[in-house]
């Protein structure tokens, strides 16, 4: 069985049960047909699942399409709550209008609401709203922002310098602080807390821009140097 990297819109089965007894929702299927299936119609589809043959909804605008041997369920829009075939558990994709990343688990789909929700061939990126609730200490660029999970809440740090904010160094964990280019940032301007006392700026010769608790802070220099994205102050 081959799944679409990264996306829900298509799920495509090598294998189908044309050949097999009736499929209709709770009939006995055979062991080792289990997470083939095929569509029931135009906006289901049925797989065998434990032993017994499932529905389950096709809800996108492309509905189910059976091709000889394969198929395609289209489970965008899916019911937050509503089952997930087990073959999905893990992947995500965008809801329709991109305000909303799915997920599919063990107890069914799971929805996040996303600013915006885009994807690609490999991946779906969810950009959350700031001021949403999140728990897993995540960062992420947007564009020339950076959107970190701070306590339990998403918020916006804006990266004002030219540099903006960098995927590459935020992946990292000795070189995130500097993912973002905090340079024409204003004393008393949010930081992330995580960022305090490792990420500044050199406003002048003499005048270093520190993240601190939370907050930039003035600290004076008698001299203000930076090498390799990093800023001192002797």
């Amino acid at each position: 069985m081959r799944v679409v990297p990264g996306r829900l819109a298509f799920l495509v089965s090598l294998c189908c049960l044309i050949a097999c007894t009736e499929q209709k929702p709770g009939g006995f299927c055979e062991q080792r047909f289990t997470d083939t299936g095929l569509c029931s119609d135009a906006t289901g589809l049925i797989i065998c699942t434990s032993g017994k043959y499932v529905r389950y909804p096709c809800p996108g605008p492309n509905g189910c399409v059976q091709t000889g041997n394969a198929w395609a369920c289209d489970f965008r829009e899916s019911v937050e709550g509503s089952a997930c075939p087990s073959v999905m558990v893990g992947l995500m994709g965008c809801s329709l209008d991109g305000g909303f990343a799915t997920t599919c688990t063990e107890s069914g789909w799971v929805s996040r609401p996303c600013r915006l929700c885009t994807e690609s061939a490999v991946a779906v990126h969810c950009v959350p709203p700031a001021g949403t609730s999140c728990d897993d200490g995540g960062m992420l660029c947007d564009g020339k922002t950076l959107v970190s999970c701070e306590g339990s809440t998403w918020q916006n740090f804006a990266c004002t310098g030219p540099l903006g904010c960098s995927p590459s160094l935020l992946a990292g964990a000795a070189t995130a602080f500097r993912a973002c280019d905090f340079s024409g940032t204003d004393a008393g301007q949010p930081c992330p807390a995580s960022f305090s006392d490792r990420t500044g700026y050199c406003a002048s010769s003499t005048e270093l821009l520190q993240c601190h608790a939370g907050a930039f802070t003035s600290v004076p220099c008698t001299s203000c140097t930076t090498d390799g994205g990093v800023a001192t102050c002797q």
